[in-house]
């Protein structure tokens, strides 16, 4: 599994089919604990954003590919996703396509 040098290298590791387990954490005016968010399947990926379906849910959660200024990939499969002052994701590769 790769380290996720650039945006460029998470968006070709997000392809439809793979299986990603998902954290999150608001790190504002009021922190929170990490929670985990369990195991997505990647459904589509466009140039713009991508979207992650949730099992237990109807229809999959779409979301905006980060700027560089955000992202961080502090070991081999894993994403991390900044918003500051709002929100961190955290992304772990589980399989490939």
């Amino acid at each position: 599994m790769e380290t996720f040098n650039s945006v460029a290298a998470f968006k070709r590791a997000m392809t439809p089919g793979s299986v990603w387990r998902a954290t999150h954490e608001y790190i504002g005016d009021n922190p929170t604990a990490p929670s985990d968010l369990g195991t997505r399947t990647c459904e589509v990926a466009q140039s713009n954003s991508f979207a992650l379906r949730d099992a237990s849910k109807p229809r999959p959660s779409w979301c905006d590919w980060p700027k560089a200024s955000e992202f961080t990939s502090p070991a081999p499969g894993v994403a991390v996703i900044t918003k500051p002052g709002f929100v961190r994701l955290t992304y772990s590769l589980v399989s490939e396509a």
